[in-house]
C-alpha cells in the first residue's frame, strides 16, 4: 500500500487521480462516496465538526485496465488535509504510483499557485 498525507482539499486530489488514470486508459469507478451518503442522512452530525454540513469526505475508487491488476484508491479528507491510500500489485504498478504521486502533487501546486512547502507533503509510506 502507498499512503500520502497532503495539505490539500480532497476534491482536488480526487480530480487529479481520476484525470491521470483516465488519460492512461484506466476505467475508474466510485465504490463509495461519503458525501453522497450524508445527503440522505439530514440528522447526521460529524464527530469531528459537530455539524451536518461538515467538509469531511471519504471516497473509494476502483481502477481497472485490461492486462493490469485492479487497484483501489481511498481518499479521505478532513479540514484542509487529505490522506490517499493506494492498494494493488505494487510490483507491476510502481510506475503508475509514481505518476499518480506527481499528478496529485501537481494538482496541489496548481491549486495554491505557489511552490510546494515541506508541510504540503507530510508523509509517504510504501
Amino acid at each position: 500500500m502507498w499512503r500520502w498525507h497532503l495539505a490539500a482539499e480532497p476534491h482536488r486530489v480526487e480530480a487529479a487521480v481520476r484525470r491521470l488514470l483516465s488519460a492512461q486508459g484506466w476505467c475508474v469507478q466510485c465504490s463509495f462516496d461519503l458525501r453522497a451518503v450524508l445527503e440522505r442522512l439530514p440528522r447526521w452530525r460529524c464527530p469531528h465538526h459537530g455539524e451536518a454540513s461538515c467538509p469531511c469526505s471519504y471516497v473509494v475508487l476502483f481502477a481497472h485496465k485490461p492486462g493490469w491488476p485492479v487497484i483501489s484508491i481511498h481518499i479521505e479528507g478532513r479540514d484542509a488535509w487529505t490522506c490517499v491510500n493506494i492498494s494493488g500489485d505494487l510490483d507491476q504498478n510502481t510506475t503508475l504510483y509514481r505518476a499518480l504521486e506527481e499528478a496529485v502533487l501537481g494538482e496541489v501546486l496548481s491549486a495554491s499557485g505557489e511552490p510546494l512547502e515541506e508541510e504540503t507533503f507530510v508523509e509517504r509510506d510504501k
